[in-house]
């Protein structure tokens, strides 16, 4: 079993100075690790992945492929300028980003997408990796409804898309009361 995943986009970059400090996380995360299956306290089991060839890994490149995830450098800059997918599920992938995000330059994100359609993504502020799902947190959409809204003839053309919406809509097309003065 698992939760199949695929990414969907990615802006992925780490300097060429922070890839020992990336490296170094990374061989970090193989030595807290349970070797058995499932957790012993607060000792994560990764999936998929392999921690004794995570300590023997050289390279950040080979660090990033035993967690199933392959990187692209530039040649000129050394720095890391792309990631991609190379797995089917997911694993305890969120882990290793977070023990990477502070040396992932700000504004770095991942987007993913499960097998039932869920999308999120892994934005990095240069210190953290946060978790946003894109239906609540991508962007501020309440000030967009609100000025949808206002268009009335284009109203009934967006019920259905939504429940959350729908109340909205419902709600801005019933004729307000005028309220009269004696």
């Amino acid at each position: 079993m698992g939760y199949c995943i695929s990414l969907r986009e990615a802006n992925f970059h780490i300097k060429k100075s922070n890839v020992p400090q990336v490296l170094k996380a990374i061989h970090n995360l193989a030595t807290q690790t349970n070797k058995g299956s499932g957790c012993s306290g607060s000792t994560p089991s990764f999936s998929w992945v392999n921690t004794d060839e995570l300590v023997e890994c050289k390279t950040i490149e080979d660090a990033f492929s035993v967690w199933r995830w392959d990187l692209t450098r530039l040649n000129k800059t050394g720095s890391v300028e792309d990631i991609s997918f190379n797995g089917e599920k997911l694993g305890d992938d969120k882990i290793l980003f977070d023990a990477v995000a502070p040396f992932v330059k700000p504004g770095s994100y991942l987007e993913i997408e499960g097998e039932d359609g869920c999308i999120w993504r892994w934005i990095f502020d240069g210190q953290t990796c946060t978790e946003q799902s894109m239906y609540r947190d991508w962007e501020d959409y309440r000030g967009m409804i609100e000025r949808i809204l206002t268009c009335k003839n284009a109203l009934p053309m967006l019920l259905g898309l939504h429940p959350e919406l729908d109340a909205k809509i419902e709600k801005a097309l019933k004729p307000r009361k005028r309220s009269s003065t004696s």
